[in-house]
């Protein structure tokens, strides 16, 4: 525990430090203590991201290469105003931070820095998300790794930021304390924001009811805060990118200029889908924008956004190319390439269908296709058992919500801006390809909770009008019986899987091998150990072939 939480001082730091400088050079936002330090951090965490994914498309992410970039954001400190800035983005949330949310912060940290010093068992890390990982920092990049195994063609650019702070090296067992941070700051964030028991649902921007709901939900659902801190998932950190697109586009912005928040908007948006191409949806964030200035003649700043995508998408797509052959993988949509290590079409589409029947309950692959053209009458009651009781409450608001704003139409688009009313169709069109396409909850979530919140906010805006020391009570309550319930949750988690050694260090991955390994798990060991490939290869091994003498030539499919 120690060592992580020293490593989170460490990462927030140099994230705020690299936030602090994207937003005073790049964006010309010269007052950054305007802006809440968590969402800097994220930001310095994203640009850090970016430049990792440029430069593994030509060399491995050596401890220099990270020195390199660390050693600069540590120099600035050396300057006194520079030191005051940062204590003071630093402690702001913290002040006038009431007793019980304190509490309540302190509780959802202890919880976090538990499930993060605990053995990492997650199937989806264990399978793909560590070797990716791992990739970025033995050999950058190797064309055609999906030949070895499908999913090792995501190609992330948060397994870029997790390979940056890469703190392995103080032990055997690799350690990516990254997650655990990144939870750290939706937390304070969250927590802080929605903190008090004045003005809870009537306040600038978005009220405090809805902060207060959204952690809440975020602790309590399984596939948020709690899988993110025990492995190296990236749909909640996707899911984190599309609600600050949301929430710059939309949201009232006192201390910025709308261009500048527009921009911070695009910025989110582009990172959501370089996480997770299944935020796609929230591109239209930046196409409304472009296509506002274009029609009133500010062609510079539809300039600007445009070099701004351009800057994040196109490692991605290179990565994708360099990695499967296809630029959008795992669609098929736009190959022009003629590479030799190109899969053929039909296998990336069967590995959709596979990707959506699997979204819809587990299948095995075999199974996938069958499953996959399975009406909607078969597989939706299927699909709906599958899920979790939060899960299912989340789809019951919507619908509930949307049955209400359907006999209040008037009223409702008439409570709604401009803004608020694009802002909630993206989110409608977001929640409609999710569940045509993988309709799981985890890769839906930034969609589903924006469209609650536009479905429901013209309600809480009344509600504000007519709120007294009841409701100010009842928050209080929910507050104090969830602090007692995450505490209950850390003495579960303490009793049965915490180790006196976790006090020091977390256990980290520690189980990476299989008990019948195929061919692509003793090849991945082969990747991972940086030996020499073998010579001859098993017969298990003829879906593909070597394309070189060395690993990182790459793999190609069989012909």
């Amino acid at each position: 525990m120690i060592f992580e939480l020293i490593s989170w001082i460490y990462i927030s730091l140099i994230c705020l430090i690299w936030g602090n400088r994207i937003l005073k050079v790049f964006f010309g936002i010269t007052e950054v203590t305007t802006i809440d330090f968590p969402i800097v951090c994220f930001i310095g965490m994203s640009a850090i991201g970016v430049i990792s994914y440029y430069l593994s498309l030509f060399i491995p992410l050596f401890p220099a290469v990270k020195l390199a970039l660390q050693i600069p954001a540590l120099l600035i400190l050396l300057k006194p105003a520079n030191r005051e800035e940062i204590i003071y983005q630093w402690i702001k949330p913290f002040m006038n931070l009431p007793k019980l949310d304190a509490i309540l912060l302190f509780a959802a940290f202890l919880m976090v820095m538990f499930l993060c010093t605990a053995p990492i068992i997650h199937p989806d890390t264990l399978n793909y998300h560590f070797f990716s990982t791992r990739i970025f920092d033995s050999y950058g990049s190797i064309p055609g790794i999906a030949n070895l195994k499908l999913e090792y063609g995501f190609q992330s650019i948060w397994f870029a930021s997790v390979a940056f702070f890469d703190f392995s090296l103080f032990q055997t067992i690799p350690w990516f304390p990254l997650p655990g941070c990144v939870m750290g700051w939706f937390m304070i964030y969250m927590i802080s924001k929605g903190s008090g028991r004045k003005n809870i649902f009537a306040v600038p921007g978005i009220s405090k009811i809805w902060y207060l709901l959204l952690i809440l939900f975020s602790i309590l659902s399984w596939t948020q805060i709690r899988l993110t801190a025990s492995s190296l998932s990236p749909d909640f950190i996707a899911t984190i990118s599309a609600l600050l697109a949301f929430y710059f586009f939309a949201g009232k912005q006192e201390n910025l200029s709308k261009e500048k928040s527009d921009l911070l908007a695009i910025m989110f948006s582009v990172i959501a889908v370089s996480i997770k191409l299944s935020a796609t949806a929230v591109l239209f964030i930046p196409l409304l924008i472009i296509g506002f200035y274009l029609i009133t003649g500010r062609f510079i700043p539809a300039f600007r956004i445009c070099l701004l995508v351009a800057v994040f998408i196109a490692p991605v797509i290179i990565r994708n190319i360099i990695s499967t052959g296809y630029p959008f993988y795992p669609s098929s949509f736009g190959s022009l390439s003629t590479t030799d290590w190109q899969m053929d079409e039909s296998t990336i589409i069967r590995f959709q269908h596979y990707i959506t029947a699997y979204a819809r309950y587990p299948v095995l692959r075999v199974n996938a296709m069958s499953e996959y053209n399975n009406p909607f009458s078969v597989w939706i009651p299927v699909w709906w058992r599958h899920l979790y009781a939060v899960d299912k409450a989340i789809l019951l608001f919507i619908a509930t919500g949307l049955i209400l704003d359907l006999i209040f139409l008037r009223n409702w688009m008439r409570s709604l801006t401009r803004r608020d009313l694009m802002a909630s169709l993206i989110a409608l069109a977001g929640t409609v390809i999710w569940f045509l396409k993988a309709p799981d909850p985890r890769f839906g979530t930034g969609f589903l909770l924006p469209l609650i919140y536009y479905l429901y906010s013209p309600f809480f805006r009344i509600a504000g009008r007519v709120e007294d020391h009841y409701v100010r009570g009842f928050v209080v309550w929910i507050k104090s019986i969830s602090t007692a319930c995450i505490f209950l949750y850390i003495g579960y988690r303490a009793i049965y899987f915490f180790q006196p050694s976790q006090l020091i260090y977390p256990e980290g991955i520690k189980n990476l091998s299989v008990i019948q390994p195929d061919c692509a798990d003793r090849i991945r060991e082969t990747v991972l150990n940086l030996s020499i490939p073998p010579a001859r290869l098993p017969d298990s091994c003829r879906y593909f072939q070597f394309r070189g003498a060395t690993i990182r030539q790459g793999f190609k499919p069989a012909r």
